[in-house]
C-alpha cells in the first residue's frame, strides 16, 4: 500500500490533540510551553501543564515532613500562576501536580490521558554533569508511549 492511498482515522492523525508540557519553572521547561502553546493553538489541542515533586529520600536523618509540604505549596503557587497565565494565552488549558519520580510520572500521566505528545525542555547538560544528574528528557524520549519533542 503506497502513501496516498493508505486510510487514516483521526486517531491516526499526526495532529495532536492532547499536549502533555512537564514544567520544573526552569528556563527550558518554559521555553518548551512556548513551543507547547503553539501547538496547542495551531492544532486546537488540550495543553496539560504539569509539575511533579520529587519525594525526599526516605533515609535522610531528619524529618522532611514540613519541607515536603513548603515544596508542595510552593510547586502549587508556581504551578497554578503559569497556567492561569498560559489559559489567557490559550483556553483548553488544565494543570496536573504530582509527586513521585519525575520519568515515571510524567509518562504514567502520557499514558493515563492518552496525550499524543510530551513537549519538554532539556537542560542540554553533557559530559559528567549528564553521568551524575542524569537525563529526564532522555529517558521519557525511550519510555514514552507517545511522540516527544524535546525543546533545547
Amino acid at each position: 500500500m503506497n502513501i496516498k492511498t493508505m486510510k487514516t482515522t483521526p486517531e491516526d492523525s499526526a495532529e495532536p490533540r492532547r499536549i502533555l508540557v512537564p514544567v520544573d519553572f526552569s528556563k527550558p521547561s518554559l521555553d518548551a510551553l512556548t513551543h507547547a502553546l503553539a501547538l496547542a493553538r495551531q492544532y486546537k489541542a488540550q495543553l496539560t501543564l504539569m509539575h511533579v515533586i520529587e519525594p525526599f529520600h526516605p533515609d535522610m536523618l531528619i524529618d522532611t515532613t514540613q519541607s515536603q509540604r513548603d515544596a508542595r505549596v510552593a510547586a502549587h503557587e508556581h504551578l497554578t500562576k503559569l497556567a492561569v497565565a498560559t489559559k489567557q494565552a490559550w483556553p483548553k488549558t488544565g494543570r496536573e501536580l504530582r509527586t513521585g519520580h519525575p520519568v515515571d510520572t510524567i509518562t504514567a500521566l502520557a499514558k493515563r490521558t492518552n496525550a499524543d505528545i510530551i513537549v519538554m525542555g532539556t537542560h542540554g547538560r553533557t559530559g559528567l554533569k549528564r553521568a551524575f544528574i542524569g537525563s529526564v528528557a532522555e529517558r521519557v524520549v525511550r519510555l514514552a508511549p507517545c511522540s516527544v519533542l524535546v525543546v533545547r
